[in-house]
């Protein structure tokens, strides 16, 4: 079992509340966005707090960090650009699978179109990519800066997550004769006040004629061939960290004592290499 951190800081200098979390949590994968910090302090604060040794993964991206606390050798790149970054991730006893970060083009800079062709893009990237390692063993994460309900997750050309393991698990839908694989995902669940923990990730209000004041742009999105691995996904939008708090009083995401997102953990259940595997 594997569990996973994701965490965009916005730029923030708070790598002692990202060790106090890995180390809280048992934190095996760190994934990070906008970090200001250098790999080398990182990975050195990391292994001190958790008291273990993480490694940075090599990677020429400057939007996304890769963190591991098991050989690096293991995680081999696929492709890394600025907002998408992949790699064959290889352990010796459990099977391989591909794990695929991104951190896509923002509201405040990006139109609707913009983001929805970015998702049509990285959906693109990431499916050559199963094609090239034979199999869609794959999750995606990070933060998408859009809801999950939006086209660029739900399109069948984009990412086509669903908000339903049951439906996830037919594999694929056929739009306009072409069989479109889905991805399962466990973020819609977390919309709104009466889900478990906060109202989402990120928190943002104005005096526009459509406001949604809590967005889910931190997701997780698991391909059916993984889904068996997820009995309980224990998936988590943190709020705490036995450091301090990572919200206002008013319960919003603090921007200055944190970030402006909130971090999101989870834990994968991968299936056990067979014995013949090369």
């Amino acid at each position: 079992m594997l569990r996973f951190l994701f965490w965009n800081l916005r730029k923030r200098p708070i790598i002692d509340l990202v060790g106090t979390i890995v180390a809280d949590r048992g934190i095996d994968v760190v994934l990070l966005a906008e970090v200001p910090t250098s790999p080398a302090i990182l990975a050195a604060e990391l292994s001190r707090q958790a008291q273990r040794p993480y490694s940075w993964v090599i990677s020429p991206s400057r939007r996304i960090s890769i963190y591991v606390a098991f050989p690096s050798e293991w995680v081999k790149p696929i492709r890394d650009g600025g907002d998408l970054s992949m790699h064959h991730v290889r352990a010796p006893l459990f099977e391989d699978f591909l794990l695929a970060v991104v951190h896509l083009p923002s509201k405040l800079y990006a139109s609707s179109e913009d983001q929805l062709l970015a998702c049509v893009r990285a959906a693109k990237h990431v499916e050559e990519a199963e094609q090239k390692i034979g199999h869609r063993r794959t999750i995606v994460v990070g933060d998408f800066n859009l809801n999950p309900f939006e086209p660029g997750l739900t399109a069948a050309d984009a990412f086509n997550a669903v908000m339903d393991k049951a439906i996830a698990r037919r594999s694929f839908r056929v739009v306009q004769g072409v069989r479109r694989p889905f991805f399962y995902n466990p973020l819609w669940s977390r919309l709104g006040d009466t889900s478990v923990g906060p109202p989402g990730t990120y928190y943002y209000s104005s005096n526009a004629q459509t406001c949604y004041y809590w967005n889910t742009f931190d997701q997780v999105l698991v391909r059916p061939d993984l889904l068996s691995g997820l009995p309980d996904i224990e998936l988590e939008v943190l709020t705490t960290t036995p450091a301090r708090a990572l919200t206002t009083p008013e319960g919003h995401p603090s921007r200055e004592g944190a970030s402006d997102h909130l971090p999101i953990t989870f834990r994968l259940q991968l299936p056990m290499r067979s014995r013949d595997a090369d």
